[in-house]
């Protein structure tokens, strides 16, 4: 069984890791890239503190 749910877990993380791509393409139509940058990094910056 935890077999199965390894690969259950990296498939998800499969499907969130690509559609990533997808939202990334579809924000930067909205706004300048670094602006998109800045909130980012922001944002990774507050997960990390």
């Amino acid at each position: 069984m935890k077999g199965i749910q390894a690969e259950i877990y990296l498939l998800g993380i499969v499907i969130i890791w690509g559609s990533t791509f997808a939202i990334i393409k579809g924000v930067l139509d909205q706004i300048p890239t670094f602006t998109f940058l800045a909130y980012r990094f922001l944002l990774a910056a507050l997960i990390l503190y």
